[in-house]
């Protein structure tokens, strides 16, 4: 059992839930990969995501992308929300051909303030 698990059992036996119960064998395992995969954004590298697809560019005018759905973390509460985003540049000197919005994934696999001002 990693760190991570025995923390979510700990938390289930705290909560007065038997860990040993039929229906929460592998719930720790599960919390444990679900938060990994929610916090991934820390130990993903942009270059690896990036792979090189950036190119010159002569185009001026703006790119909008809409509708992108994304996930991150409250900080406050470290729980789930999704929210909608919508990137937009000018690509006179460069572009990220289709990564933008796995750049935007990156960026949001860490935990976020729910509010922006």
């Amino acid at each position: 059992m990693s760190k991570l698990e025995s923390l979510y059992s700990d938390v289930l036996t705290e909560l007065g839930e038997d860990v040993s119960r039929e229906g929460l064998l592998d719930t720790p395992k599960r919390a444990a990969k679900a938060m990994q995969f929610l916090t991934s954004g820390y130990e993903t590298k942009i270059d690896e995501v990036v792979n090189g697809a950036v190119f010159s560019s002569d185009n001026d005018e703006m790119v909008v992308v809409e509708g992108i759905e994304f996930y991150s973390l409250c900080e406050h509460h470290m729980l789930p929300f999704t929210a909608g985003a919508t990137l937009a540049t000018c690509l006179t000197v460069k572009c990220l051909a289709s990564r933008s919005s796995r750049v935007l994934s990156i960026c949001s696999g860490v935990d976020s303030r729910s509010r922006r001002t």
